[in-house]
């Protein structure tokens, strides 16, 4: 919806501490975005994934032509033998 409140929250770390922190905006219609206030996250987790895969291709852990099979065998059922990290 359009007119649905919105809000949100930042914190920063560096070294385990926490060096900022932020929050803003409307958690419900009567009720202010607070530091504690739970949300959900949807696909926020794709680009942490993404970047450390990339980091492990850099390392040479991983290679993106190689099968996933090759380093998870079972991945290999239902006949996805043959899909490499590029594919994904």
């Amino acid at each position: 919806l359009d007119d649905a409140p919105a809000g949100g929250a930042v914190v920063v770390y560096q070294d385990g501490k926490c060096i900022a922190q932020a929050s803003i905006g409307l958690a419900r219609a009567n009720l202010s975005w607070s530091p504690d206030t739970l949300s959900l996250n949807f696909s926020t987790g794709k680009g942490v994934l993404a970047t450390l895969v990339h980091v492990l291709v850099a390392q040479q852990l991983l290679a993106y032509d190689e099968p996933i099979a090759s380093y998870w065998p079972a991945f290999a059922a239902q006949h996805k033998g043959d899909i490499t990290l590029r594919h994904v």
